[in-house]
């Protein structure tokens, strides 16, 4: 092996032990969110510092199941996950790729919600917070997340508030059985 074959790998070594750090890991999911929100010819855009917000807002928990979350182990049940509030692709048309349409959520969960509503998820009509959302998140922040479901479900042509809500328990891996 040469020199320079030596330094390439060790480069990649670096790069993918950063990966799977906090700050790595967050500097990905911003990059990706923001290739998305473009690719989509979506208004707003991420940057780590306020994904880095963000996991301290939700003290490196699911917001939808309430559970932890790590960086590392892509494969891993809590590896972490941008999700959008309002899904990019929804036929509402109001998605955005800024920080107040973002969580931080569990892979497997985000791909239990996939592109709908998040009330649906939970088999409700009206906007919801789940029990970690009410007992963790600042009020600013559950109003946001209350606002943007709200507009979702009125662009969908459902009568809703977001003063009109719904707490209901954590998300667990039963969900899936019923979402199918």
């Amino acid at each position: 092996m040469t020199r320079e074959e030596r330094i390439k790998r060790q480069a990649a070594a670096k790069h993918r032990a950063y990966r799977r750090t906090w700050s790595g890991r967050l500097s990905r999911a911003a990059e990706r969110s923001n290739a998305r929100a473009k690719l989509y010819r979506i208004p707003g855009r991420v940057t780590t510092e306020e994904l880095q917000e963000l996991l301290l807002e939700q003290g490196s928990r699911c917001a939808l199941t309430g559970r932890s979350l790590t960086p590392d182990k892509p494969n891993a049940l809590s590896h972490a996950s941008l999700d959008h509030v309002v899904g990019i692709n929804c036929d509402s048309g109001i998605a955005t790729g800024s920080k107040e349409n973002l969580m931080l959520v569990r892979l497997n969960s985000n791909k239990m919600k996939g592109n709908m509503p998040l009330s649906s998820l939970f088999g409700e009509t009206k906007p919801v917070l789940t029990e970690y959302m009410v007992e963790f998140m600042p009020a600013d922040r559950q109003r946001q997340i209350l606002e943007l479901q709200a507009q979702q479900l009125r662009a969908l042509g459902r009568q809703v508030t977001s003063d009109d809500y719904v707490v209901v328990k954590n998300l667990r891996r039963s969900a899936k059985r019923k979402a199918k």
